[in-house]
């Protein structure tokens, strides 16, 4: 899968970050010169509603705050 999102960052340059969430696995985070894997915090789930949106949310308040992807 890492070969297609590559291809994906090659063919849009303006394109920076692609992110592939794999629900309780994890995430991966590519960029043009790195693979990060973040494993998914165990938690007790109540309601599944907005967990995307909330990853987002944390995704780009980190990233502009200047925090790493690792």
């Amino acid at each position: 899968m890492e070969a297609q999102w590559r291809e994906l960052l090659r063919r849009w340059p303006k394109l920076h970050t692609v992110i592939q969430r794999c629900g309780v696995e994890g995430s991966y985070i590519f960029t043009e010169r790195e693979t990060s894997f973040l494993p998914t915090p165990r938690v007790e789930v109540i309601v599944t509603l907005g967990a995307g949106d909330a990853f987002a949310a944390c995704y780009v308040t980190q990233y502009l705050d200047g925090l790493t992807r690792k």
